[in-house]
């Protein structure tokens, strides 16, 4: 699943993915797209904090890709 947030301001992007990862399964990935610096470092803290995985990319010069992974439950 993507989540097109370029143009959001903190933290409407980190309460959009928090929304969207509680619907989706163990193991399955939601790629965030924004355009804001302050979303990456809001979710990296929010989200390893829930165990879960994270990638992040530059895709382009101020333009990020954020995959974050659901942990399976212990």
């Amino acid at each position: 699943m993507t989540l097109n947030c370029l143009g959001d301001m903190c933290p409407l992007p980190l309460l959009k993915a928090d929304a969207a990862l509680k619907t989706l399964p163990e193991e399955e990935s939601l790629m965030v797209v924004t355009d804001h610096s302050c979303t990456v470092e809001s979710i990296r803290e929010h989200f390893a904090s829930r165990r879960c995985t994270l990638e992040i990319h530059e895709a382009i010069s101020g333009v990020w890709e954020i995959t974050i992974v659901r942990a399976m439950p212990e």
